[in-house]
């Protein structure tokens, strides 16, 4: 093998190892660096609080959007079912159907085609219906509605007054003026995580007494370095950094070593560099020193 062949052999040699060698290892931090400049990009903590504030801010949206919401009334009351069934049904239909005293003394004929007749005497009465009605319909209907609506209307929220069952059904439409008329409480509605501890908006039509939002759950929220109480963190600006004379700074390590190989001359040496992000615009990551320094920097 002549030296020109073994020269080319060699030097793809040490491509195949440097290559191999690119991502060979990851850590939290750069070598070299003194921790200097270093942006950590995964904190357990900043996680932990990130999550614990989530669940608050959602338990808190439920805790007020079930305030808000009401609970529907029931569509058997806004119809004036059980009130309509005796004057409708069992005064006004039944006496055309089961109540009718056509069928007493009445004399009708065997056949049509021959002699003969038959007398009929038989009415169930005129509060057959009505009976019939009471021991069914409206005994079942009214346990139905007590049981699952036992409150006024709007789930709680409207006066004992409002509205008037019967005939014609006076119900819906001052129900529905009622519910327009309301608004939200915004002093006592939109409360603290503090406040939610020992208080439930959420008061009709039955109480409940557990938003789920605890003091732990907000010291994990709020961990040092953070706004405390309140209802949100307060915003932080880094405009400065879009500004065409801004610096680049930071200069974010990813913690990846990279191997590179430097051949000024004909015979190359394989060179470390700790690998780096530029996060302002205009601004990129450039080697450390003459190709020989561990860590690089961000320039524009």
């Amino acid at each position: 093998m002549n030296k020109n062949k073994f020269g080319q052999l060699l030097f793809t040699l040490c491509l195949c190892i440097a290559g191999a060698g690119v991502f060979d290892r990851a850590y939290a931090g750069a070598a070299g660096t003194s921790g200097m400049g270093i942006v950590p990009g995964c904190d357990a903590d900043i996680y932990v609080a990130h999550a614990n504030r989530g669940l608050l801010e959602g338990r808190r949206e439920i805790v007020a959007n079930q305030t808000f919401i009401r609970k529907p009334d029931s569509v058997l009351e806004y119809t004036c079912f059980v009130e309509m069934l005796d004057p409708i049904v069992g005064d006004a239909i039944a006496p055309i159907f089961s109540e009718s005293d056509a069928w007493v003394g009445k004399e009708v004929p065997l056949l049509a085609n021959a002699p003969g007749t038959a007398m009929i005497d038989y009415e169930m009465g005129p509060e057959s219906m009505n009976e019939a009605l009471a021991a069914t319909v409206i005994l079942h209907a009214a346990e139905y509605i007590g049981t699952n609506f036992g409150h006024t209307y709007l789930g709680g929220l409207a006066d004992v007054g409002v509205g008037e069952a019967g005939v014609p059904c006076n119900v819906m439409a001052p129900v529905w003026h009622e519910a327009k008329s309301f608004d939200f409480d915004r002093e006592g509605l939109f409360l603290s995580f503090e406040d939610l501890i020992f208080f439930d908006t959420r008061l009709l039509p039955v109480p409940t007494d557990d938003t789920g939002i605890t003091q732990g759950i907000i010291d994990v929220a709020f961990s040092p370095g953070t706004a405390e109480g309140g209802m949100s963190i307060p915003p932080t600006y880094n405009i400065d950094y879009l500004l065409a004379a801004s610096p680049c700074e930071p200069t974010v390590y990813t913690g990846v070593t990279t191997h590179i190989i430097i051949a000024p001359d004909r015979v190359g040496e394989l060179e470390t560099f700790e690998d780096g992000v530029c996060i302002a615009p205009g601004c990129y990551y450039t080697l450390g020193g003459d190709y020989g320094a561990a860590a690089g920097e961000c320039v524009r």
